[in-house]
């Protein structure tokens, strides 16, 4: 049975299929707080909102109306030195939840921006037909390389093998462009500093695309908006790409140590031009990436949309 949400400035609601009764309906000051829509998990038949220092469950059955939440503020001290740094108390320092990924049957992996300063935690959900929800307060770590330090800088992540991986900047000043693999029993991974590989980029999705039966050759693959370094290209414009990592990928002994040896990207050819410069991917399932890094192109490309 599918879900449809809908979303405004001011309200969400959330119901089963067009003509039934909505499951909940939400409504907020244009200056409160607001949420965003970040995991409809089906299995235990709940919806999982983040924003400032909160996080909320809600189930999506008829028969049960009753919602969960944990207040999750930063860490002592973070919000203040945040001040302290030339940002805005109200609109910056706070912990805004940014990724919610589930993690196993009975725990999701959250993460916020904890006052610039990311911090993730494990959020026990119980099993399916539970209505469990809470966190360990003393259990937090850092979130550094999983979500980003900026409220409004976008990225994207996914889970797994047990491994997360996300598209993102990856500093304060949200200057360092990152391809990013932790969590799991393998080191961390990360793209090179180097702007021809990701120049200012915006990403939009990750998802694993396995090309075939053989898990180890599964590739995840990353969508993105960045600003176009093509030869003799001087208009500013920005470009669609997709960007490509083999997950087996164990980087190298003695150069690329910890760095991405399989990462690729493309410019998306079936993208559109939009306004000032960007170029807009609509229904990208019948896209041709065309190779623009010198290497082997990416393969396959299945059904997106990214509507700027």
């Amino acid at each position: 049975m599918g879900y449809a949400a809908e979303c405004t400035a001011t309200t969400a609601v959330l119901q089963r299929s067009s003509g039934h009764k909505p499951l909940f309906y939400l409504q907020w000051s244009p200056r409160a707080p607001q949420f965003d829509l970040r995991f409809l998990d089906e299995y235990h038949d709940r919806l999982f909102l983040g924003g400032k220092d909160v996080l909320y469950s809600l189930r999506l059955d008829h028969t049960h109306s009753d919602s969960k939440e944990i207040y999750w503020p930063p860490l002592p001290g973070n919000r203040e030195e945040c001040v302290l740094k030339g940002k805005d108390p109200q609109s910056e320092c706070a912990n805004y939840v940014r990724l919610v990924q589930p993690y196993n049957r009975t725990h999701l992996l959250a993460c916020g921006t904890g006052a610039f300063q990311p911090l993730c935690a494990f959020i026990n959900v119980g099993h399916r037909g539970e209505h469990v929800f809470s966190m360990d307060p003393t259990n937090v770590e850092n979130g550094r390389g999983k979500c980003p330090h900026d409220p409004s800088q976008p990225f994207a992540s996914t889970f797994v093998g047990g491994e997360l991986y996300t598209g993102l900047t990856a500093d304060f000043l949200g200057r360092d462009a990152v391809v990013f693999r932790s969590l799991g029993s393998r080191s961390t991974m990360r793209t090179e500093t180097d702007q021809r590989l990701l120049h200012d980029p915006k990403f939009v999705a990750a998802h694993l695309i396995p090309d075939n039966d053989d898990h180890d050759n599964d590739k995840v693959y990353f969508f993105f908006t960045e600003k176009a370094m093509e030869a003799g290209d001087g208009t500013g414009a920005i470009h669609s790409r997709i960007g490509r990592v083999c997950a087996n990928d164990a980087g190298g002994q003695r150069v690329l140590v910890n760095k991405w040896s399989t990462f690729i990207k493309a410019r998306l050819v079936c993208s559109v031009p939009g306004p000032h410069g960007i170029d807009t991917l609509r229904r990208a399932g019948g896209c041709v990436p065309v190779a623009d890094q010198g290497r082997e192109e990416p393969r396959r490309v299945r059904h997106f949309q990214h509507y700027q």
